[in-house]
């Protein structure tokens, strides 16, 4: 036996059969641990399977650790393995293990999540986690209604998607920045748009086609707005983005959505005014508009499809600033009469 440290983890390596085991972890004070499926040593390949007693718990593994990755190489996790890792959140379990060790989440009293494959809930339950079963979730993503908002979950990152609704959503919403389900807390990041993807197949979001969607504020958690977010939900008079948001933005309340990083607006309403620093129209931003618009004097490229299907535009002076008009930007804005074109184009 030979014992090395590789990327922070101490190994055993069996020579014999080429396996390594994990004897313990050192202290690095790292948030998210992935344990690897091979490692490698003076040219020879060993596979990870297994982890040894106590290997994460007490001195080698302080409050640091929130998430822990464990391959499907890994069979055998010996006792105590992340006993007293107090912060961990997560964990994902590995699809052929053989034998849990005893108490092995011992003391994690922050663990509400333990990410196991899908149809082996039963048997993890009875390899000594009896007592966990309440945070045991089967498989990678679920899908889940939350006080009116339907989500798609990821148990393995602890996030959450806003999914479409049968019928549409309408009224107010107001996103949470995190909901719990089944005992467990996820965060909201994600609001998809119209996606094609590359099989030409569609992705349709949760707020297309929505005409009876009034407002919607988005929460400062959510880092992913995809286009066309609101297409064809002609009734959106209100949006407003959380002030925390690093991502994203709805400055001096302008009714819309905006990419703070690249003073590109995402997404409007009919009562939107788009401030005067936006550099960028996103393409499918506008589903309606006021029949008159006023441009910002920076404003340099208005990407395609931005005001697609905007009836009531009627009047339209571009600025000096703008360089490019993509196409079909203003496709189907069938009471559009007038445009003036800046000295840019």
């Amino acid at each position: 036996m030979k014992e090395v440290v590789v990327a922070g983890i101490c190994y055993n390596l069996n020579e014999e059969d080429k396996t390594a085991s994990i004897l313990q972890k050192e202290d690095d004070n790292v948030s998210e641990v992935i344990i690897p499926s091979f490692i490698n040593d003076n040219g020879d390949t060993y596979i990870v399977t297994s982890i040894g007693h106590h290997a994460f718990a007490y001195n080698y593994c302080f409050s640091s650790i929130t998430s822990i990755f464990i391959p499907n190489t890994i069979t055998d996790i010996g006792d105590w393995a992340f006993s007293s890792c107090s912060s961990l959140v997560s964990i994902i379990m590995p699809n052929n293990i053989q034998r849990l060790g005893m108490d092995i989440f011992d003391g994690c009293q922050s663990l509400q999540a333990i990410c196991i494959p899908k149809g082996r809930k039963e048997t993890y339950c009875t390899m000594g986690l009896e007592k966990y079963c309440d945070f045991i979730l089967e498989g990678e993503y679920m899908e889940q209604e939350v006080d009116g908002i339907n989500y798609c979950l990821n148990n393995y990152t602890l996030t959450a998607e806003v999914i479409k609704r049968e019928g549409g959503y309408v009224g107010s919403i107001i996103i949470p920045p995190h909901i719990v389900y089944n005992k467990t807390t996820y965060v909201v990041t994600k609001i998809e748009g119209i996606l094609i993807k590359e099989d030409f197949s569609c992705i349709i979001g949760p707020f297309v086609d929505c005409p009876e969607l009034i407002s919607i504020v988005i929460p400062n958690t959510v880092s992913y707005i995809g286009e066309d977010v609101f297409s064809k939900s002609i009734s959106l008079s209100f949006i407003k983005v959380d002030p925390n948001n690093p991502q994203y933005d709805s400055r001096n309340n302008c009714n819309g959505i905006i990419e703070t990083s690249t003073d590109t607006m995402i997404a409007g309403c009919k009562n939107t005014i788009i401030p005067n620093n936006i550099k960028i129209i996103a393409s499918g931003a506008f589903n309606s508009t006021p029949p008159a618009i006023i441009f910002p004097k920076v404003l340099y490229r208005i990407c395609g499809g931005a005001f697609a299907e905007c009836s009531q535009l009627n009047i339209i002076h571009l600025p000096d600033s703008l360089q490019l008009i993509e196409e079909m930007a203003f496709s189907c804005c069938e009471n559009l009469s007038t445009i003036e074109f800046g000295n840019g184009l």
